[in-house]
């Protein structure tokens, strides 16, 4: 496992800016798959994509307040059960945690590392993105405001979601198919 800092894409998959539509209902017996997780201890999203841009699965994992951050972490962990039974599954992207987060960076790493290390064992290959490597992929910029993100996504990879934490997962998830491409 290694840390992608600035790993040239050449966007074979960008110059084609396309409305995806929210799922799909056929995968080709040879398509590779792709993951994308955002993960917070509140709002986490996750994108399941396919080689022609297909969203399979979009989803945004919450927690309670009122959860303590063992339970939260464990209904993520719970949520994130199946990737490792997705048939032709090529590989996850994960957002890092950002460095220097005023509060919760324990909770932060722990979550991620639980990721990590579930992903590890059950011999899915992951990759680890930096935040702001993931801005620059999906907004253009690599401090993108949250409240920018939609906007930026929509523009550069042509889709609209209603919360951030799910095109963070989108992007990842483009990120991993893009480098796939671009590896063959």
């Amino acid at each position: 496992m290694t840390i992608i800092q600035d790993k040239k894409r050449t966007g074979v998959i960008r110059g084609k800016v396309q409305e995806t539509s929210p799922s799909c209902s056929t995968v080709s017996s040879n398509e590779k798959i792709f993951v994308g997780i955002d993960p917070s201890l509140r709002k986490s999203g996750l994108v399941v994509i396919d080689q022609d841009l297909c969203i399979m699965e979009q989803k945004l994992i919450v927690t309670s307040k009122e959860d303590s951050d063992e339970a939260s972490i464990s209904h993520i962990m719970d949520e994130l059960s199946f990737i490792p039974n997705i048939i032709r599954l090529e590989s996850v992207y994960i957002e890092a945690p950002y460095v220097g987060f005023r509060n919760n960076s324990l909770v932060l790493g722990a979550i991620h590392y639980m990721i990590r290390i579930f992903l590890y064992k059950n011999n899915v290959k992951f990759e680890t993105i930096p935040p702001k490597s993931l801005k620059l992929f999906h907004c253009g910029k690599g401090d993108a405001k949250k409240d920018e993100v939609l906007d930026l996504v929509e523009q550069t990879l042509g889709v609209r979601f209603k919360d951030d934490n799910i095109a963070d997962a989108y992007g990842l998830a483009r990120m991993a198919l893009e480098d796939f491409k671009n590896d063959r």
